[in-house]
């Protein structure tokens, strides 16, 4: 019980240390959901064009493009050194794709080791999880079980967080180049779009490393949840 409620201690003085709210969120949902700034969107290329033009730009064309119009998440598979592109028509579509592109150029190393540590890691707490319910392990054996775990959260948030708010950081400036040096929209527009951006990435950065530190904590607050019951059977 003593480490469910240290968690959920860790979780409160996350929320408050980083002065999380729930405006936040409210404010990223607001700018997707803009009728004006998607009208603005919609002057731009097509997202598969985008992503081609700033490939060339990073000097990075041999990373396959592909669409899928059935999802609306993008996302850079670096196993298959792809780039697949979800329907999104949100004025943040820009700087999305170019997310995905700077993933493209990232340590091809970290990026895959962020994959299979990934997998690792959700493979861990549900081995040890049912391990423990059904009592193939001590008590002891459960908290070394839960510092390792601890460990590899730890290390799991340090690499993608590198990874993102780099992408999300380097994605801020070369989506102002594209902007400026492109004639889609108008100056009054690009000034506009550049500018929530910037706001967009403020708010992003910091609730994104949010996010991924809170879904460190919840997975070992399921694994204290788990030991607890494993006392409550012994």
């Amino acid at each position: 019980m003593i480490i469910i409620l240290s968690v959920i201690v860790a979780m409160v003085l996350l929320t408050i240390g980083l002065n999380i709210k729930l405006g936040y969120f409210k404010k990223l949902k607001e700018v997707a959901e803009s009728e004006e700034l998607n009208t603005i969107a919609q002057k731009f290329p097509s997202n598969a064009d985008i992503c081609k033009q700033i490939l060339k730009n990073l000097k990075n064309e041999e990373v396959k493009i592909e669409e899928d119009n059935s999802s609306r998440t993008s996302l850079y598979l670096v196993m298959k050194n792809k780039i697949l592109i979800g329907k999104v028509n949100a004025i943040t579509r820009v700087q999305t794709v170019i997310h995905e592109c700077i993933h493209s150029t990232q340590n091809k190393i970290i990026l895959k080791f962020n994959v299979i540590f990934a997998n690792i890691n959700n493979l861990y707490l549900l081995i040890i999880s049912v391990l423990s319910l059904f009592n193939r392990i001590s008590y002891n054996t459960a908290t070394i079980c839960l510092w390792i775990l601890a460990l590899m959260q730890i290390i799991l948030y340090a690499v993608r967080s590198f990874l993102e708010t780099d992408a999300m950081a380097r994605a801020e400036f070369i989506t102002q180049d594209y902007i400026e040096k492109t004639n889609y929209v108008s100056k009054e527009e690009k000034e506009k779009i550049i500018q929530i951006y910037k706001d967009v990435n403020k708010v992003g950065i910091k609730s994104y490393n949010y996010v991924l530190l809170m879904k460190a904590l919840i997975r070992l607050l399921i694994y204290a949840i788990v030991m607890n019951m494993m006392v409550n059977l012994l």
